[in-house]
């Protein structure tokens, strides 16, 4: 996360990528000597950022509140960046041959609103989030939650099989949530 931070520029748009401007050979990252350089900036990028980071401020914030914070302050601003430039801004990448790794930007942006609701629960962000899933035909019920067409941070995955163990044994794995849950049974 401290690395990517520096993907952001000062007005909160994202520079796409950091890369040499061709592939070089099978070595390790800390051993590439090439030059490498920024590309252009992207929607893309920049809704990516803001979602990684109001995640990552809603999983710091027990155990490190300043990072938390910081995290959180640069997702709400290019958010804000995005709020400002609605258009889908592909990033230009002409000198580079390592592959472009761009798309539209609409589940970006989607993503990035979804997890500013659900870490900050502003009311901007759900209607960001509702709006943004009317465009595409779903309509949120009004009492609950809108269902998400992906998992975030931390989501209940209790109901889905382990991966970590074969079907029916107890699952050992200290990460799984299911080996802190006595008494739960595989589904």
């Amino acid at each position: 996360l401290n690395w990517l931070f520096k993907m952001q520029a000062v007005d909160g748009r994202v520079y796409h990528k950091l890369s040499t401007l061709k592939f070089g050979d099978f070595i390790p990252p800390e051993k590439e000597s090439a030059k490498r350089y920024f590309s252009n900036w992207g929607s893309a990028a920049t809704a990516d950022f803001a979602a990684v980071m109001a995640q990552a401020a809603r999983i710091f914030r027990p155990i490190d509140e300043p990072f938390a914070d910081r995290c959180l302050a640069a997702a709400e601003k290019s958010y804000a960046f995005l709020e400002k430039h609605p258009e889908d801004h592909r990033p230009e990448q002409s000198a580079f041959t390592t592959g472009g790794y761009d798309a539209p930007d609409t589940d970006d942006r989607l993503w990035a609103a979804a997890e500013l609701w659900k870490t900050t629960g502003l009311a901007k962000y759900l209607q960001d989030v509702e709006k943004q899933l009317q465009a595409r035909g779903r309509r949120p019920r009004p009492w609950s939650p809108p269902r998400l067409p992906f998992p975030t941070a931390r989501e209940d995955f209790s109901n889905r099989p382990c991966s970590s163990s074969p079907r029916g044994s107890e699952c050992r794995a200290t990460a799984c949530r299911r080996s802190r849950r006595p008494g739960r049974s595989r589904g």
